[in-house]
């Protein structure tokens, strides 16, 4: 509720304050006055930066390790994230450089089926077609990519790949590993894998600056 976190703001347990919003819900903007009234304030205490913190929290001995791994991990996170960033790009100015056809036919069969239950307006619509034509397109290129630089999917790699699906969604990977099996999508995941590594293949031939100019 908009302005609540600046009327609770300095109250003490017990003490009430009124302050004016607008509703959220019922009819559009209209204006109340709202009581609200603190039962409780509680304080996080946080405990001393040491070695038995150290200990406590992680697997390191000392806090003077603690400190060097999480440093380690940001530095990976960071360039993960560069990593994920260049790929992006990358794939962006394929996408840009290079004139696909795209089926018309299915474009319009992906926005007439997740316009199926009659939600969305023109401009979600619009935005719908967008990213159909454009995902469409990257799979058209990478596909062709694929081809020309003979990529291959290994058992590891496909099974790696189940275990990362199936820890998004939130089952087993044996599970996940049958579903896709029963619904024939075997060989749409091996293609999925192909592309991704088709894309790495884009990514190492390219030159990649960050916003230093390195």
């Amino acid at each position: 509720m908009e302005g609540l976190d600046e009327a609770v703001t300095g109250l003490s347990a017990g003490e009430t304050k009124t302050f004016t919003t607008t509703l959220q819900g019922g009819e559009e903007g209209v204006e109340a006055e709202v009581d609200v009234t603190v039962t409780a304030v509680k304080e996080q205490e946080l405990p001393e930066l040491d070695d038995e913190f150290a200990l406590l929290a992680s697997e390191c001995d000392t806090l003077d390790e603690l400190r060097e791994d999480v440093r380690e991990q940001l530095v990976r996170a960071g360039r993960l994230t560069q990593a994920l960033d260049a790929r992006d790009k990358a794939l962006e100015h394929l996408l840009e450089s290079v004139e696909v056809p795209v089926p018309e036919g299915l474009i319009a069969a992906q926005i007439e089926d997740h316009f199926a239950d009659g939600h969305g307006d023109d401009d979600h619509r619009t935005e719908v077609e967008e990213q159909a034509i454009r995902s469409l397109k990257a799979q058209l290129i990478l596909d062709e990519v694929v081809k020309a630089t003979e990529v291959q999917v290994s058992q590891e790699e496909l099974t790696e790949y189940l275990i990362q699906r199936a820890q998004q969604s939130g089952v087993s990977p044996q599970d996940f590993a049958d579903q896709m099996v029963r619904a024939g999508n075997v060989n749409a995941v091996v293609a999925d894998v192909a592309r991704g590594k088709a894309l790495a293949l884009m990514v190492e031939k390219a030159t990649v600056t960050d916003e230093s100019g390195n």
